[in-house]
Order: C-alpha cells, then sequence, then structure tokens
C-alpha cells in the first residue's frame, strides 16, 4: 500500500504489498524485481507495479503446475522454460 500517498510504493511497501499478495520471495529475488521495475530512486509506479504483479502471477502459476506437492523443484526442458518465461 502506498502509505505516504506520493502515489508510488517505496521498496519497504512494495515488499509488504507482495507478501500481502501472497509472493513468498527471496531478497535476491526482490532486489532483482526492484532493479526491473522501480525507477532510479527506488520508486515502484502503479503501472509498473501492475507489471510487476501480472508477471509474478504468471511465474508462481506456471511453477505450481511443474511443482504439484509444493516441494520448491520443478523440471523443464529448454524450449518449455523458453516459451514460458518469454509469454509470462
Amino acid at each position: 500500500m502506498d502509505t505516504s500517498g506520493h502515489g508510488y510504493f517505496n521498496s519497504y511497501e512494495f515488499r509488504h504489498i507482495l507478501y500481502m499478495l501472497g509472493f513468498r520471495i527471496s531478497n535476491a529475488t526482490f532486489n532483482a524485481i526492484v532493479m526491473r521495475y522501480s525507477d532510479k530512486d527506488g520508486q515502484v509506479r502503479f503501472n509498473d507495479f501492475v507489471s510487476c504483479y501480472i508477471k509474478l502471477r504468471t511465474l508462481f502459476d506456471t511453477f505450481k503446475t511443474k511443482d504439484p506437492a509444493g516441494h520448491g523443484r520443478a523440471r523443464f526442458e529448454f524450449n518449455e522454460f523458453a516459451v514460458l518465461t518469454m509469454y509470462s
């Protein structure tokens, strides 16, 4: 949530909202996401947040289909991986 009311998420707000939406990710993954979706000041605008959410939701849902037991491991052939990541 944009608790500051500035029209963007700072990194703390961004991490919190991702957690509230059910995305449990490592610090390394979060840092990569921030690098991709934030501006030079580390602020994530709403439209970038929406793009990030769609990408994460698609990646998580796709991974779950390959890891039905929920062990955090999945097997992908390279071409399958390439297609899935290109269209997510």
